[in-house]
């Protein structure tokens, strides 16, 4: 009896870390369906038992996955598969995860929604990112997409005394859906000429077949483009970006950020493995063909939309739209130093967010200013000086400026293009960086170099988001002096993940 349920075991504890996650989140669910209406949540115990409890929960995630970061398995007939690469991008969703949800405390009392739902929707997506990073057969993959995307749509449309929201929510969910469908299709297209739905198998029979027989091998390169065009769609890359800046507008400053942060992390992660997988496979070119198409006109449509934004959540998401473009060409090449450029300049980008979203969400808990408009930012220079000097250094290497880290993102994708010969790609993402430096700057003048007419009282900020914004400031500005370490690391797992593939 040992010895036949001992393979079952071995697998479930390569899978401890997400079996514990869903376990700690149902306790967290059923805690917020009992107390969740209770005037008892206003008081700072209730607060710190939850974040204690995501404390608790990313603590043993992080103790389970550093015990098999070295290990590369799969498990379950390989529909789950794990190695360095995917370990770290857990990790990565559950760290921003956990500051996203910091957000949320520290400024529920300035949200228009104030239901504890939120929080829930928060865990349920993570859960599905999770499954979605380690899944490699098709089921999983779409149910874990779905698992996020249903969380997303309810939290979009959350704050039902907004319009703006509602509309947010009806958009994203019409459009989403409509994508969903998509990559149903292209699962359906591929499953129904192969008979296979594990990505392992499609791949050794994609190789093993006879390239006389056209009809059958368009049929599955239809497939996945279907699937290559659905995952476009979630990440906001152009030309399927039209949701992201009516999405970004209409919910709140802290969804927001979610959005913009969390979920990227785990559609990057499956597009990657499918676009690595068939790197010496007939669908190589016609896939490496779109990449490029949506990673000119994402860098085209994100940088000259943003130029004309006037409102910030606007001018954010098409600054994420140019930024996909960015993280696009990182891969196009489709080797190790093109993951190893896109995990940099993934790093760099997140913190830089982290950055912008804990300014703005500082200045409005202290002083409940709504910051809608870009011009609303002329109170940080006579009120904040510190302030308004961080937020101009965090736009600097937004924009590039050597030698803050944001400089080196871009200069290894650079690197990467030209390196592998991509001389064309390299000087249109050289052109858009300069033309890009234009808004930033222009964020920078209306920081320093105009009048604010009414004058506000502003009050310090808490002591933590004065911690996290130092920290990731100090990362900003130092991280010439020693990057080796990190960039050795990205190295080392961009490295192993070409070994197993």
């Amino acid at each position: 009896m040992i010895n036949f349920f001992y393979p079952i075991f071995s697998d479930f504890e390569f899978f401890l870390s997400e079996i514990l996650l869903i376990t700690m989140f149902c306790i967290f669910f059923v805690f917020l369906i009992i107390f969740g209406n209770s005037k008892l949540l206003k008081f700072p115990l209730v607060i710190n038992i939850s974040i204690f409890s995501l404390l608790f929960i990313i603590f043993f995630v992080f103790l389970l996955n550093l015990n098999v970061f070295y290990i590369n398995f799969t498990l379950f007939n390989f529909e789950i598969e794990s190695n360095s690469f995917f370990v770290f991008l857990k990790v990565l969703i559950l760290i921003c995860f956990f500051l996203c949800f910091l957000f949320y405390i520290n400024n529920f009392n300035y949200e228009g929604n104030k239901n504890y739902e939120i929080i829930v929707l928060f865990c349920l997506s993570v859960i599905g990112m999770l499954f979605l990073i380690s899944s490699r057969d098709f089921l999983i993959m779409f149910l874990s997409l779905e698992l996020t995307s249903l969380s997303f749509y309810i939290l979009a449309c959350s704050n039902k005394e907004s319009s703006l929201s509602t509309e947010a929510g009806l958009k994203y969910f019409v459009l989403g859906s409509f994508s969903s469908g998509i990559l149903l299709f292209g699962f359906c297209i591929v499953y129904g000429i192969t008979g296979l739905i594990n990505l392992n198998d499609i791949f050794l029979l994609i190789q093993n077949v006879n390239l006389e027989d056209s009809v059958w091998i368009n049929t599955i390169l239809l497939g996945f483009v279907f699937i290559f065009i659905s995952l476009l769609f979630k990440i906001g890359a152009s030309p399927f970006h039209v949701w992201v800046p009516d999405v970004y507008e209409g919910v709140s400053i802290i969804i927001t950020s979610f959005f913009a942060i969390v979920p990227k992390i785990s559609i990057f992660a499956f597009l990657i493995k499918i676009f690595f997988l068939f790197n010496f496979s007939f669908f190589f070119e016609t896939f490496q063909s779109i990449l490029i198409f949506c990673s000119i006109l994402s860098l085209f449509i994100g940088t000259f939309g943003a130029i004309y934004q006037y409102k910030l959540k606007r001018f954010l998401a098409y600054s994420a739209i140019s930024n996909i473009g960015y993280f696009l060409l990182s891969f196009v090449t489709c080797n190790v130093e093109g993951l190893y450029s896109f995990l940099v300049y993934l790093l760099i980008y997140l913190i830089n967010l982290f950055i912008f979203f804990l300014i703005l969400c500082s200045i409005r808990k202290r002083n409940n200013l709504l910051i809608v408009d870009i011009n609303d930012l002329k109170i940080l220079k006579e009120t904040n000086p510190i302030m308004a000097f961080l937020f101009c250094i965090n736009l600097f290497s937004m924009a590039g400026v050597p030698p803050l880290a944001g400089f080196y993102g871009k200069f290894y994708v650079f690197l990467n293009l030209i390196n592998s010969e991509f001389y064309f790609l390299a000087f249109l993402g050289v052109i858009f960086s300069v033309i890009s430096s234009f808004y930033y700057i222009r964020l920078i003048k209306i920081l320093f170099f105009e009048s604010q007419n009414k004058r506000n009282l502003i009050k310090p900020i808490d002591f933590l988001s004065s911690i996290l914004i130092s920290i990731f400031s100090l990362f900003n500005l130092f991280f010439f002096v020693y990057p080796s370490f990190i960039l050795e690391f990205f190295y080392f797992i961009s490295l192993n993940f070409f070994l197993i593939i």
